[in-house]
């Protein structure tokens, strides 16, 4: 509707995307959000997750790429951009750039668990036992939650054990459990 106004081209648009979203048409959807981000008011970050995520729907992923950048202007605060790049630089078979994005993704958002707990789990499907291992220790010092930390466990025991450094980890957890014997939390 090129003759309306924008704020009534905005809310056709936002009832067209619908429509083709139910329809499954994930492409023509992704173009009408497109239109809608060029419109006033219409560049939000809820949108740009939209695109993201129709484009990927259309198994454009090169696309949702592109969109990615604007992604996280519009929501600076946000892990979730930096999550699917990674998702879409693995699911592209380009480990080390998805590697690249949670390392990014883990300094801008030191505190945010999920963004370390998603590296360290990438690192160690990688083969990257040392660096998965810092992270996954880095995790389990930072939680305090007993149930948390024993799960963190498991994928550095079974590191240590494929590396045959098993007893190098026993000695550590005793070392800390030395150290802080004012700790309810158990050591392993």
């Amino acid at each position: 509707v090129p003759s309306a106004a924008p704020a009534d081209q905005l809310m056709f648009s936002v009832q067209r995307a619908r429509l083709l979203e139910t329809r499954q048409e994930w492409a023509r959807a992704a173009e009408v959000i497109t239109g809608m981000m060029k419109l006033p008011g219409g560049q939000t970050s809820e949108n740009a997750r939209r695109l993201v995520s129709l484009h990927r729907r259309a198994l454009a992923n090169d696309k949702a790429l592109a969109v990615i950048p604007e992604w996280k202007k519009l929501s600076p605060g946000a892990v979730q951009p930096w999550l699917e790049e990674s998702a879409i630089q693995l699911e592209q078979g380009k480990e080390s750039a998805s590697l690249d994005v949670l390392r990014q993704a883990a300094r801008k958002f030191a505190d945010e668990r999920q963004v370390l707990s998603t590296l360290a789990d990438a690192l160690a499907r990688a083969g990257r036992t040392e660096e998965a291992r810092q992270a996954y220790v880095s995790l389990y010092e930072q939680t305090e939650d007993i149930q948390t930390r024993l799960r963190l466990l498991a994928p550095l025991a079974e590191m240590s054990r494929a590396e045959g450094r098993l007893d190098s980890l026993l000695e550590e957890f005793q070392t800390r459990q030395r150290q802080n014997r004012g700790s309810a939390a158990p050591w392993m």
